[in-house]
């Protein structure tokens, strides 16, 4: 009963803490479930299945020995097995979704599944349980870190000391330090004090900090975690309200190879209407609220039906944008749930005749984006307020989507497009 009441508990307590309200405690805990939600699809990478299948059979051993101990009465039992499930999976899903600099999660996770044992089974068998979790650990991190216990001893308690006695011998030493970084980050960045509240696209929001502008932060402040429709429309109508910023430092910077008009896509209308551009600085589009703005609606130009590996020949409009509707199948949502669900590829054919491949995410496509012209970097974006013929080579003539593997497990085939463009 105390394991399960005290993380609740701790929650109230350390959230009173910092000063807030307990009455925003629901609303924060419900959006950080929809931000978790989506998480899977959008930020999953692949990785050597052989560390998966290392950390399954770990967890497979441990399970075993736990449900044949005869001498655990039955519900001690059946809460070890929940207590190791929850917490063994929890480390499988951080760990193996997105694969890459995660994986040591999982890794360092069996190893101590293993030797928590020890203060609960009095057998020969957790020895065995500690060697084979041990080579699991081993082989896991290995494959991203090399693995020196010399060498990570000194980086990590070296630092702990240099910090320790640097607090010792100068109380300020640590404001110092900050005040040090700031600087750092703000003559990096070159961003001027602006008059009025600011936001940063896409990310890098250290670098607004440092500069000493008044934020005013979007509710999903980093356009790569707008992970689904409903998310968009939160950032969206952040532009639409009260407290939109006066001033916004633009810059395109998707992850993941994804298609840059994804990230933050539905508010690309917006940025096109309420504000105007003003200089560039360090590769980011300074944009000011127009204090006249024109209204624009999105209007729905054609509704289509497509496979998938079907070629779409995109309508030849001045600026084409999109929402598409790709839904996954029972073992796909199954996926999402326990791993990780078959990536997919969108392939576009331009004007000037290139290809161009991108990840495409279902999810987050289901809110609006600009098709086309493909924007690749800030000063493509920065050309859309022009309304010329300078995109013309950029222009999408036809897509294809697919998925990164041969055999399709997890989409259904069929898929609907709804074209939209800017009407007066």
């Amino acid at each position: 009963m105390i394991c399960l009441v005290a993380p609740s508990v701790s929650i109230v307590i350390f959230w009173l803490t910092v000063g807030q309200p307990i009455s925003s405690l629901p609303k924060y805990l419900f959006s950080s479930f929809i931000i978790a939600s989506g998480f899977t699809e959008a930020m999953s990478s692949d990785g050597n299945m052989k560390e998966v299948l290392f950390y399954l059979f770990t967890c497979l051993l441990i399970f075993l020995a736990i449900s044949w101990r005869k001498q655990i009465p039955r519900g001690e039992k059946i809460f070890l097995l929940s207590v190791y499930f929850v917490f063994l999976f929890v480390s499988f899903k951080t760990g193996f979704t997105r694969h890459s600099g995660h994986a040591f999660i999982p890794g360092t996770s069996i190893l101590l599944a293993a030797l928590f044992l020890l203060f609960i089974l009095n057998s020969w068998v957790n020895y065995l349980l500690i060697f084979v979790s041990l080579s699991s650990w081993y082989y896991i991190n290995s494959q991203h870190t090399h693995i020196s216990i010399r060498d990570n001893f000194i980086s990590t308690y070296t630092s702990a000391w240099h910090g320790l006695k640097s607090r010792i011998q100068d109380s300020f030493w640590l404001e110092k330090n900050f005040i040090f970084t700031m600087n750092f980050l703000r003559e990096q960045a070159g961003i001027p004090i602006l008059q009025g509240t600011t936001d940063i696209y896409s990310y890098n929001q250290s670098y607004l900090i440092s500069s000493q502008n008044i934020w005013s932060p979007r509710p999903i402040f980093q356009s790569y975690s707008v992970f689904s429709q409903g998310l968009a429309e939160d950032n969206k109508k952040h532009l639409q309200g009260k407290h939109k910023p006066d001033n916004i430092i633009f810059k395109i910077e998707p992850i993941d190879q994804r298609i840059p008009s994804l990230e933050d896509g539905a508010s690309w209308p917006l940025l096109l209407t309420y504000y105007q551009p003003g200089h560039s600085a360090n590769n980011f589009l300074l944009l000011h609220k127009n204090d006249n703005p024109y209204q624009t609606n999105l209007a729905l130009l054609k509704r289509e039906s497509h496979v998938l590996g079907e070629q779409v020949d995109i309508p030849k409009e001045q600026l084409l944008f999109a929402e598409i509707e790709l839904k996954p199948k029972v073992l796909g949502i199954l996926a999402v749930i326990l791993f990780k669900p078959q990536q997919l590829q969108i392939t576009l054919k331009l004007n000037n005749g290139t290809t161009k491949q991108y990840r495409f995410v279902a999810n987050m496509a289901k809110s609006t984006f600009l098709l086309s012209p493909l924007i690749e970097d800030t000063l493509e974006f920065s050309l859309l307020y022009k309304k010329n013929n300078e995109l013309d080579a950029k222009r999408v003539k036809s897509m294809v989507i697919t998925t990164s593997q041969k055999n399709n497990w997890h989409w259904n085939n069929a898929y609907t497009i709804n074209f939209k463009h800017i009407t007066d």
